[in-house]
């Protein structure tokens, strides 16, 4: 029945809130689409779990790393930088420099992304001393692809992101998930008879696919087009701000590649066998470190949506606002964090059981559950920096804060009363430090800021 002409309708309020407020419409949608995201994405990975086992988990797990490093090199640092960027120039009206900074952007990681999947192929058999287990190097090769489409695909997310394109981005999140749902399911059943190596392989083809989708869709959607190239001050001013950002990312990928070689290295000096060592990891970091980010659903949107507002804030000097802003992202974040904590370390057990169908992983959940506060406040403090512009302090906080974390994995891993628990350690005391840190200067250049020094 329709509602009365002139009878009040609390809708129309809401719609003029969001009208009002794009960073709260941004949010959620944002927040709608990564809940729909994680579910597909959480119940792949429990198809995967319970399909393929601890074994295949393990086996990615070795993989995965280097794929992140890979993408840390291709990309140059550049989405993030372009993001801020864009916002940046958009603000000021200057759309086609921000056009022209997002088509150079694309070649440039177009280019290196395609040499670097080369050379992965051809030297993929070179990474087999680094494992323990022999069938962990045979998937490098199936990498490749993965490479080139996911480069490309993050700097038109970069490109969607300053524009304020969440709706694209929503859509783009969806639709690769979809993807490697149906394409990852279809695969990996297929292959469940040839063994765990053979379903490893499935998944990444899986996964290379969807890259592929969301990549072509980026691109259609983007109406990316500039007259002409950009100025070299212009792209000087955007590298300078992405190398810093590429080293951090660096720094943080190599030791993701790092564990995955001491992690092993530890335990198999401590006795254990390889094969139980990749089972071990698989439940651990395939199961349990993976579900301790579900409750980032809430976190990632909260950021996307208020990195670019951020920027233009910054470049506004609207530092009345800049301030409340971050206060409340950082109780926001705070809030959400600690809740997740005492539901995972509560719950562990009925959390794996449903999920994994693996009770065994619940020891590694519950012990990773306390990291989530400083893990998800080291994300939002590198964010924040990134959105100031402070790139070369969060370089140089994250190699302070791997260096000890690296330096903690290997001397706890090693305890034969820890073994793989003192990993668990090593990572939380490094994100830990990497939280403080970030904060810390956050809030000490937003008060820099309002007295008039930069």
């Amino acid at each position: 029945m329709s509602r009365p002409v002139g009878q009040y309708d609390p809708t129309m309020e809401w719609g003029r809130a969001f009208r009002r407020r794009p960073v709260l419409t941004n949010t959620a949608i944002l927040t709608g689409s990564a809940l729909l995201e994680r579910f597909l994405g959480g119940f792949y990975r429990v198809v995967l779990a319970r399909t393929a086992g601890p074994e295949t988990l393990g086996l990615l797990q070795y993989c995965l790393p280097f794929l992140r490093l890979g993408l840390i090199v291709a990309t140059l640092g550049l989405p993030a930088a372009l993001t801020k960027a864009v916002a940046e120039a958009m603000a000021r009206g200057k759309n086609d420099e921000a056009a022209a900074m997002a088509v150079w952007a694309l070649r440039t990681v177009g280019f290196v992304s395609l040499a670097l999947s080369g050379g992965l192929l051809i030297l993929a058999p070179l990474w087999r001393p680094l494992f323990p287990d022999p069938r962990v190097w045979p998937l490098f090769g199936r990498l490749a692809p993965v490479l080139v489409a996911a480069a490309v695909g993050m700097v038109l997310q970069g490109w969607q992101q300053g524009r304020n394109r969440m709706w694209t981005l929503a859509l783009a999140g969806l639709w690769g998930q979809l993807g490697k749902l149906g394409l990852g399911v279809f695969l990996i059943t297929r292959a469940a008879q040839r063994g765990p190596v053979a379903m490893a392989k499935a998944a990444l083809t899986a996964m290379a696919a969807s890259e592929i989708m969301v990549c072509l869709f980026l691109f259609f959607t983007g109406r990316l087009t500039a007259s002409s190239p950009p100025r070299r001050a212009v792209v000087s001013r955007l590298l300078r701000l992405a190398l810093p950002l590429m080293g951090d990312g660096l720094v943080f990928a190599l030791a993701g590649a790092a564990d995955m070689v001491i992690i092993p290295a530890r335990l198999l000096a401590a006795g254990y066998r390889p094969t139980a060592i990749t089972s071990m990891v698989g439940r651990a970091w395939g199961m349990a470190f993976p579900t301790l980010f579900l409750p980032m659903v809430f976190v990632w949107p909260l950021s996307a949506a208020n990195l670019p507002v951020v920027a233009a804030q910054t470049a506004r000097k609207e530092l009345r606002g800049l301030r409340r802003r971050i206060g409340r992202l950082y109780l926001t974040v705070t809030g959400i964090s600690l809740v997740a904590a005492a539901a995972f370390s509560l719950l562990a057990r009925p959390v794996v059981a449903t999920l994994y169908s693996a009770p065994e992983a619940a020891p590694f959940l519950a012990a990773f559950a306390w990291a989530a506060p400083p893990i998800y406040l080291a994300g939002l403090g590198g964010d924040l920096l990134v959105a100031l512009g402070l790139t070369r302090s969060l370089f140089g906080h994250s190699v302070f804060s791997v260096i000890v974390r690296t330096g903690l994995i290997y001397l706890f891993t090693g305890r034969p009363r820890l073994g793989i628990f003192g990993a668990v350690l090593g990572v939380a005391c490094g994100n830990g430090l990497l939280a403080v840190t970030t904060g810390w200067t956050v809030k000490k250049h937003v008060e820099e800021l309002e007295k008039g020094g930069f």
